[in-house]
């Protein structure tokens, strides 16, 4: 089971690390400005952005030991295409949260008030990949989005899916800003997600690996009557979402 999480921060330029806030939905608990670590205890992967940032750090009691995890390298310059091209890949060796502390997340950046982005995404265990055909499917949406929160988007198939069960072993989301996405189909306990791709240049090979074809195992399965809907979070208010889901079956 996968779930991503976020930080969003508007932060003046800081000489120490400092707090960022956590980013809440109706799927975090959000305690001293943290998130409560509940299903998903270990950090598979991370990444961090604002446009001088130095340091991007996390934090919860039974992470002190050796010290508190780094994420690096962090984004300092935004490419055009994503902040996702610099991911910090845990998933081998992932730091683990006890159920029930508040993960926080720290960052430092140099130069004026600008706004901070780290993302992670957690797990209940290490995936283990699968290596079996599928098919790739486009969806599309054109929800307006809220800048900096999650927005849940309607999404639509582009063909019409044969009936039956479908394992997502990989997705991956465009859009004019968008920072990161997560999946929602009814009855999931958990929103499996993505860092996102700006659609205006999506040459993003390295990220697509990791999240793509079954490297991170089976994320959810879903009947092809259930609606997929998209909580994106962005930096702008995006009126166009675009997903493409590696799929397996009918089952």
């Amino acid at each position: 089971m996968l779930h991503l999480i976020a930080f969003d921060s508007s932060d003046a330029a800081n000489a120490a690390l400092t707090q960022c806030n956590a980013l809440a939905s109706e799927f975090e608990t959000i305690s001293n400005n943290g998130i409560i670590i509940g299903s998903w205890p270990m950090i598979l992967g991370a990444t961090a952005y604002s446009a001088h940032l130095s340091r991007a750090q996390f934090r919860a009691p039974s992470l002190q030991v050796p010290d508190y995890p780094l994420i690096t390298p962090v984004a300092v310059a935004r490419p055009t295409s994503a902040i996702h091209q610099i991911w910090t890949n845990w998933v081998s060796g992932p730091p683990t949260v006890k159920v029930g502390e508040a993960l926080l997340a720290y960052e430092q950046h140099s130069t004026s008030t600008e706004h901070v982005y780290i993302i992670a995404l957690l797990a209940d265990k290490v995936p283990a990949p699968v290596n079996v055909p599928f098919r790739t499917m486009r969806l599309t949406g054109t929800t307006t989005l809220t800048a900096d929160a999650w927005s849940n988007c309607a999404m639509t198939f582009d063909d019409q899916l044969p009936f039956g069960n479908y394992d997502i072993v990989g997705a991956r989301n465009e859009g004019a800003s968008p920072i990161a996405a997560r999946l929602s189909f009814p009855g999931w306990p958990s929103r499996p997600a993505m860092p996102s791709v700006i659609a205006a240049k999506p040459d993003d090979i390295g990220t697509d690996r990791l999240f793509r074809a079954g490297t991170l195992g089976v994320w959810g399965t879903f009947q092809s009557t259930q609606q997929c809907t998209l909580e994106v979070l962005a930096t702008a208010a995006d009126t166009a979402q675009t997903l493409y889901l590696d799929l397996v079956g009918p089952k």
